[in-house]
């Protein structure tokens, strides 16, 4: 019985916070800095209670990637929309950020001319090949009955 009432605490303590966050988070993006300011704290308040857990051997890294988070959060601000839950929203980002810290920002491809060039050839007959299969598709197509024969 006991196991069940806290289950209840803890899911009305969920949709309270929900409530909360959201409610400050509209204001805030409404123009109210008192809000914002809180939304922030409060919002710091759980990322620190997330990274936490995600970070046990690591604890002191914690409140750098909280800070991250609501850095991210904030320059994000105006991806929130009023349809999706606030926490879900903070806590996408939050993921990202662990992300990001865990396994290193995105990198992009990279090599030198020398490398590209010896990759021409190979990348002409895939184009080749890309294209007669492109050709092939499109013969199919025309005279396919069902297809429509341009755009409406």
């Amino acid at each position: 019985m006991e196991r069940i009432s806290s289950a209840r605490e803890q899911e009305a303590n969920a949709v309270q916070t929900e409530a909360r966050l959201r409610w400050l988070l509209l204001r805030g993006l409404s123009g109210d800095k008192v809000c914002y300011r809180e939304f922030l704290g409060a919002t710091a308040m759980h990322l620190r209670a997330f990274f936490g857990r995600c970070l046990i051997h690591r604890s002191g890294e914690v409140e750098g990637l909280v800070q991250k988070a609501l850095s991210s959060i904030h320059n994000r601000r105006g991806s929130y929309s009023a349809h999706i839950p606030a926490t879900a929203w903070i806590f996408a980002i939050a993921q990202h950020e662990l992300g990001i810290y865990m396994h290193g920002p995105p990198r992009a491809c990279t090599m030198d001319l020398a490398e590209s060039q010896s990759l021409s050839p190979a990348m002409k007959s895939l184009d080749t090949v890309s294209q007669r299969d492109l050709e092939k598709i499109f013969r199919l197509l025309e005279k396919s009955p069902e297809m429509p024969r341009h755009c409406p």
